[in-house]
């Protein structure tokens, strides 16, 4: 009994309440009309009122947010209405008008208030009204009124190319389709709307100083979202399924624009395990087929207003990301400014955004390989140096030191001497993170280096290595070594480029087969030894007749067999051989040459072609016309 006296008694509260809200609204509305009527005569149709105070804030459902950044409609009734058959736009406040425009606009049906808000960055706030432009026209007007708290303005320029008797608007639109952008950038906000003489096209309507209205501006391919200035600070820290990356941006006070959207370059596939956004308001974009970077953006439903944006001056933190890819890498971050344009995609955010460098993670590459990653580790190194991330060359140079000492080592298969020197690392990046690192430095050289540490090679005695390096004395894989021992048998290979032997002989001859090649060395000491071999980098080019580089020539080499080497670019192709003495073929217009040569005297090898001339004469021994000329290679050819 008691329940049903309850859910009686709330049913009746919100009957109530509804009539009370309705009669509320009804004697709003009833008030202006009289106050209206009194001024003009047969005032009529009041659109929906707006209420500053309850409203501001909240984005409508079709249009554009109420706001009142100068607190100059404050207690104040928005209002749109229609005097002997003209438009008028009005502030109520306190049993007054304010403000009114007067008839103004042709009246051809629904009117309601737009929205509010400085869209030309002058410190006033603007009015934004809509009027259908007639019943059977979807077409609507724009009207725009600057209020300073004590008069308002109208600032659209005023046309009759629709209706050449009563005046309208120059802004024409449909209110779907009506969005504020910022075209240039310069923080004054466009209208987009449509062509009067094309509907189908949309036109930009701009601020000239005094008016709003069509002054030719059309619309670029790429609204600028770039500018402004912002730093990136990234914290990395490991958790407990891996590592979690906190991104901090900070929006410079000189920017033009406020920040709507962040993101990093991402080198850790299927790696992603979960991310955070500083508030509700922000958006986490997971990498797709179709956005390749990690994206944080501020969610612009209508709902989340006023929108986050990191204004000129302001921080936002907490863009985070856990990951179980063991690397740290560095990478580029992206930043767009907000100008009323939501794209998403990766080409239009690198080429439209302020960028700079960062730290992500990353995946290392498969196989692994510790000597290639020395050279890693070095790179990262000076990089951080020159973008700031270590304080000082002594700082750089000390670390470079370190990992060139360890490479050594691990060339010379010292593994114990390898990790006593990364363990150096490791003490001494603790101590210079207090000063000398940025939190991305320390990362890089810290959790990067832990990782080598755990995937050194396994440590095998041997009294002789072998290393295959290449022209620029770097080592590669792919070769495989042969020592004489009573018969040719395979060195051990570390897959990296490092080979190792075992022997109680002295010397040894070794054999090196790469690319289908070998190169035999003899009497190589062969305890406590280090010997490595070098390819070349052969150069084929092809010119023609006048010594000009030509394309396109396809080149095989001999070695047990033809084997491709290449096709020209810019007239020339490039390999690493080990040296010898090879046969080169050149092939080109259907016919072929070869030339033999000794790459370890000479890498560069040269192929001409001939300006072959044919004539056609007369029984007199004069030149005529017109022949046409095919040759002979593997068929007829059309010359």
């Amino acid at each position: 009994m008691n329940k049903r006296i309850i859910i009686a008694f709330f049913a009746l509260f919100l009957i109530l309440t509804n009539r009370i809200f309705s009669q509320t609204t009804i004697e709003l509305e009833n008030k202006i009309k009289t106050l209206l009527t009194a001024k003009y005569g047969d005032a009529t149709n009041i659109g929906p009122i707006i209420d500053v105070n309850k409203e501001k804030n909240e984005y409508q459902q079709q249009g554009l947010p109420i706001t009142d950044p100068y607190g100059t409609l404050k207690n104040c009734v928005l209002f749109t209405s229609k005097v002997n058959n003209r438009g008028i736009v009005g502030i109520y406040k306190d049993n007054n008008l304010l403000w009114d425009s007067g008839p103004m606009a042709y009246d051809g049906g629904d009117h309601r208030i737009f929205g509010t808000s400085d869209i030309n960055n002058d410190g006033t706030v603007e009015i934004l009204a809509i009027w259908d432009v007639g019943m059977q026209n979807p077409i609507q007007n724009l009207w725009i009124i600057s209020w300073n708290g004590l008069t308002g303005k109208i600032i659209n320029r005023i046309s009759h190319h629709w209706l050449p008797v009563n005046q309208e608007s120059e802004i024409y639109t449909y209110d779907y389709l009506t969005d504020l952008i910022d075209v240039n950038g310069d923080g004054i906000f466009e209208i987009k709307g449509i062509n009067i003489d094309n509907r189908d096209k949309i036109k930009i309507y701009s601020w000239n100083g005094q008016q709003y209205g069509d002054f030719s501006l059309t619309m670029p391919n790429f609204l600028p979202k770039n500018l402004l200035t912002a730093k990136v600070k990234c914290n990395i820290s490991k958790s407990l399924y891996g590592f979690l990356y906190n991104y901090t941006v900070k929006n410079d006070s000189t920017s033009q624009q406020a920040v709507w959207l962040f993101a990093v370059d991402r080198f850790s596939e299927n790696s992603f395990i979960h991310s955070s956004t500083p508030n509700t308001k922000w958006n986490q974009r997971y990498p797709s087929n179709f956005l390749k970077l990690i994206q944080w953006d501020v969610s612009n439903n209508f709902i989340n207003f006023p929108f986050d944006y990191i204004k000129p001056g302001e921080v936002r933190t907490n863009f985070r990301e856990e990951t179980d890819a063991p690397l740290v890498y560095i990478s580029n971050f992206y930043i767009q400014g907000v100008n009323g344009e939501n794209i998403r995609n990766d080409k239009y955010l690198v080429d439209n955004s302020y960028n700079g460098k960062t730290v992500c993670a990353k995946n290392p590459n498969n196989p692994f390989n510790s000597h290639i990653f020395f050279d890693s580790l070095i790179n990262y190194n000076n990089n951080a140096r020159n973008l700031g991330w270590i304080k000082d060359s002594l700082t750089t140079n000390k670390y470079n030191s370190l990992f060139s000492t360890a490479k050594t080592q691990l060339q010379q298969n010292n593994i114990t001497g390898v990790k006593s020197t990364l363990n150096q690392v490791l003490h001494d990046v603790d101590i210079d993170s207090t000063s000398n690192l940025t939190s991305e430095a320390y990362a890089l050289i810290k959790y990067n280096t832990e990782y080598l540490l755990e995937h050194l090679p396994t440590s095998n005695p041997v009294s002789l290595a072998v290393n295959l390096e290449n022209s620029s004395n770097s080592l590669i894989t792919g070769g495989n070594l042969q020592y004489y021992d009573g018969g040719w048998k395979d060195a051990v290979n570390n897959n990296d480029g490092t080979f190792g032997i075992n022997t109680d002989k002295t010397t040894l001859s070794l054999r090196m087969n790469y690319a289908f090649g070998s190169q035999t060395v003899s009497n190589i000491p062969a305890q406590n030894n280090t010997y490595t071999f070098h390819t070349t980098n052969v150069s084929v080019q092809l010119k023609d007749s006048q010594g000009n580089l030509i394309d396109e020539g396809t080149v095989k080499y001999y070695a047990g067999g033809w084997r491709d080497f290449g096709t020209t670019t810019n007239g020339v192709a490039s390999k690493e051989l080990l040296p010898n003495n090879y046969s080169f073929r050149m092939s080109y217009a259907y016919g072929s040459n070869d030339k033999q040569q000794n790459i370890g005297d000479n890498p560069t090898v040269v192929f001409e072609t001939v300006n072959a001339n044919v004539q056609l004469k007369n029984s007199l021994g004069h030149l005529i016309d017109q022949g046409t000329v095919k040759y002979y290679a593997g068929g007829w050819k059309d010359f």
